[in-house]
């Protein structure tokens, strides 16, 4: 499925009832959920919000998952996947598909759009092995300074900058935490400091809403739990044609999705492709809240 088929192909069937998906920390308590369940609750459509990883859940069949604010699934990724398969197998529709999911999981997706000329940030992948493979790679961005994180992670989970002024603890911290596994690094995207990163915002396959994220002074974060200041901006032509081209490489169409973008001196760079459980900043666009809502009454064929 593309985008050329347009947002009617999630108009097919109507639904009574969906599931949300969360994690037992913020079940019940995420702000963006409980909004957009009542959106949906006042067009009909029966919501519950229940922990992913929840027993009761395995008998479930037949009805509508939509994955939220499952915030620890990178740390329990392989239970997480395989509760998504069980409830696929049962019959449920999970949304986003499983399939997109699955490929989102690990960055490696983003090697797989680099290799197709993707306006992606460069990054390289490597399985960390050897000290001297971060000291290298550090050696060689050391004026910029570097970010390397884990191939699987979330919400800055295991991420390290290692500054231009980075000490040898600092170097061996790093490589200690994330010894043996398999990672991406990156030159630091200065941008991000002195602009911002923008999160683009798509429901149902169209450009919904963005947001100019910034970091507290000193951080390198833009997440608000690190300090991060979010705030709601219009994009410009050239961040909207690199998400709309980063969305239409994917394989079908996701019901929402979050495009991380830098504008770097290269043009807009893709940092993340967000297609698992993103904030989407409902909340700064109210609008959104109400076509999402409307979205979720309906599922795809």
């Amino acid at each position: 499925m593309r985008l050329a088929q347009s947002i009617k192909t999630w108009q097919v069937i109507h639904m009574k009832s969906i599931y949300f998906l969360s994690n037992h920390e913020q079940c019940h308590k995420n702000q963006e959920d409980l909004l957009l369940a009542k959106a949906c609750e006042n067009r009909g459509l029966h919501t519950q919000i229940t922990p992913w990883n929840l027993s009761e859940l395995d008998s479930v069949k037949n009805e509508c998952f939509l994955i939220r604010s499952t915030w620890d699934y990178h740390r329990h990724l392989k239970s997480f996947l395989d509760r998504l398969e069980a409830l696929e197998v049962n019959g449920n529709q999970i949304y986003n598909p499983l399939s997109l999911v699955r490929w989102n999981s690990d960055k490696i997706y983003l090697k797989e759009m680099i290799d197709q000329s993707l306006p992606v940030y460069p990054t390289e992948f490597v399985r960390l092995d050897s000290e001297e493979t971060l000291r290298e790679f550090y050696s060689k961005n050391q004026k910029e300074g570097i970010v390397v994180k884990p191939r699987v992670s979330a919400s800055a989970y295991g991420t390290f900058l290692l500054s231009s002024d980075a000490s040898e603890a600092d170097l061996q911290r790093a490589f200690n935490e994330l010894r043996g596994r398999d990672i991406l690094m990156q030159k630091f995207a200065r941008e991000v400091v002195e602009e911002g990163e923008w999160s683009l915002v798509f429901l149902g396959g169209e450009f919904s809403h963005a947001i100019l994220k910034s970091p507290k002074t000193g951080d390198f974060r833009v997440q608000e739990e690190y300090g991060g200041k979010s705030l709601l901006k219009n994009p410009s032509g050239q961040m909207l044609n690199a998400a709309h081209a980063i969305i239409e490489f994917l394989p079908e169409v996701p019901l929402y999705a979050r495009v991380d973008l830098v504008a770097s001196q290269k043009g807009a760079l893709l940092i993340e492709l967000e297609l698992i459980e993103p904030f989407l900043f409902l909340e700064y666009y109210p609008e959104s809240i109400e076509n999402f809502s409307q979205l979720l009454c309906y599922s795809k064929a």
